[in-house]
């Protein structure tokens, strides 16, 4: 039982025993007046106090004289005593019934929502006032509990179930005490839950739209644009060989051309330029064939070499080219004509040197020279002919 509850129990009782007293009090008094002797004269009504005697008797003739009795008569006053105590008895009548109005339990407030779905929890909020206990009844498809109340304000978890659609759920709330109890009602209607619309948005297939090249056949070390249109985000631009040897790589340009260069060979021979590129996740390729032709030898200069052009070295000299102050993280590759690796370089900026395999025939070799760039990386290619060393 609450603070409150007892302050208003402690009024009503407080009430109830106050008025118990005050009608006890006034029976003693009544009770005692008429035990009294009492004698009783009718006196004629006066308008100021006067004096007057009279003869009266006491007793029976036989036992006893007359006696002269000596009385003033006075106006009449008014019965004040009775009507204040009616006052106070209804005052606190009046204090018991509103005591009895507070006491008695009530449901003051109970909201629940209209509608629920199933899988959600519905909340009903409940409000009560007066003496006694709460508790509440679920009645539903999937539970049915009654269960008591400890706070006189508060909500109702309800969880609803699949069972419960297309069905309504009732939640009774009911206060009870000593004067008197009282009950409300809530209803909630299950609704099945709506159906989620999918739509599928099908993402934009990567494709290829174009794909050319400068020429059909270039001699070695000659340039090679490869130009195209697609839609993709990101790929690479590649030089092959028939056997599928990569020669040279580049990275998808936003510009739709990519600059190749036509490896050293000894004949002709068919390579493959091929466009690989990427969208979500997607990835598809498309190829073009070109001829690279064999270059006529020319005479070594002294000077250092300059990429690109065609140079003939003597077997184990040594090849030179400048790398640019400009150029970061340079890497010069020697490879023979089969796309593999001989030596391997990454030399500062200045004059570079890479030494020649022995041989004992005319060979055929590429060297790659490429440094980063704020897009990737930029490769040229230097195709050397290395003839044996003259006899002595």
């Amino acid at each position: 039982m609450s603070k409150r509850d007892v302050a208003i129990l402690g009024t009503v009782l407080a009430g109830a025993a106050a008025g118990a007293l005050l009608a006890a009090r006034e029976a003693r008094r009544v009770r005692r007046k008429h035990d009294a002797p009492v004698l009783q004269l009718r006196l004629a009504p006066a308008s100021g106090y006067e004096r007057s005697t009279a003869l009266v008797p006491v007793a029976p003739p036989a036992l006893a004289p007359s006696r002269i009795v000596t009385y003033e008569a006075a106006p009449a006053r008014s019965r004040r005593r009775p009507l204040r105590g009616i006052g106070v008895s209804l005052a606190l009548i009046g204090l018991v019934l509103v005591g009895l109005a507070f006491a008695r339990p009530q449901i003051t407030a109970l909201a629940a929502p209209s509608d629920a779905y199933p899988g959600t929890t519905a909340l009903i909020s409940y409000a009560s006032s007066g003496l006694g206990s709460l508790s509440y009844d679920l009645d539903a498809s999937s539970n049915a509990a009654a269960r008591a109340l400890t706070a006189r304000t508060g909500t109702i978890a309800v969880p609803i179930s699949q069972r419960d659609v297309a069905h309504d759920i009732f939640v009774t709330v009911r206060a009870a005490g000593p004067f008197g109890g009282d009950v409300r009602m809530a209803r909630i209607n299950v609704l099945a839950r709506p159906l989620a619309v999918v739509r599928v948005v099908r993402s934009t297939p990567v494709r290829i739209d174009a794909l050319s090249l400068s020429s059909t056949a270039a001699v070695s070390g000659d340039e090679i644009v490869a130009r195209y249109r697609s839609n993709a985000t990101a790929g690479t631009v590649a030089l092959r060989d028939a056997r599928g040897g990569l020669w040279q790589s580049e990275p998808l340009s936003t510009s739709g051309a990519t600059q190749l260069r036509a490896p050293a060979v000894e004949h002709d021979t068919p390579f493959i330029v091929v466009l690989h590129v990427q969208r979500n996740g997607e990835s598809i390729e498309a190829s073009a064939g070109i001829v690279v032709t064999r270059m006529s030898p020319a005479p070594q200069s002294s000077a250092p070499a300059a990429v690109g052009a065609r140079v003939v070295a003597p077997s184990g000299g040594l090849w030179r080219t400048e790398v640019k102050p400009a150029w970061t993280d340079t890497v010069i590759v020697l490879m023979a004509h089969d796309g593999t690796q001989l030596r391997r370089l990454t030399p500062p900026a200045g004059t570079a040197e890479l030494r020649m395999p022995q041989v004992s025939t005319p060979q055929s070799y590429v060297v790659s020279v490429s440094h980063r760039t704020g897009t990737g990386r930029e490769t040229l290619i230097q195709p050397i002919l290395v003839v044996p060393a003259p006899s002595r």
